[in-house]
Order: structure tokens, then C-alpha cells, then sequence
């Protein structure tokens, strides 16, 4: 995991800005993916518990 000093998250450079994006999508998708494995859990625990 990379982390940017804050004098770069303001930067001009539009490579940094890229990267910083980049970073950032990469972040939200692995937290998409962990609630929605979450969700699936609890569903089949509820199909269990109440089978129809």
C-alpha cells in the first residue's frame, strides 16, 4: 500500500494525479468487493437458518 504526503495530493502534476486516482479507484473496488462477499455471507446464513 503506497501512501502520498499531502503536498502531493494538491499537486499540478498530472502524473501524480493519475496515480493518486488510480490508488484510490484500486481502494474503492477491494471495498465493493468485501461488502458484497458480506452480503452473500449473510444470505446463506439466512438460508440456513430458515430453509424454504
Amino acid at each position: 500500500m503506497k501512501y502520498f504526503p499531502i503536498d502531493k495530493r494538491n499537486s499540478k502534476d498530472p502524473s501524480i494525479r493519475l496515480e493518486l486516482l488510480i490508488h484510490t479507484k484500486v481502494d474503492l473496488q477491494k471495498g465493493m468487493n468485501i461488502m458484497i462477499v458480506y452480503y452473500i455471507l449473510e444470505n446463506i446464513k439466512l438460508l440456513i437458518k430458515h430453509p424454504y
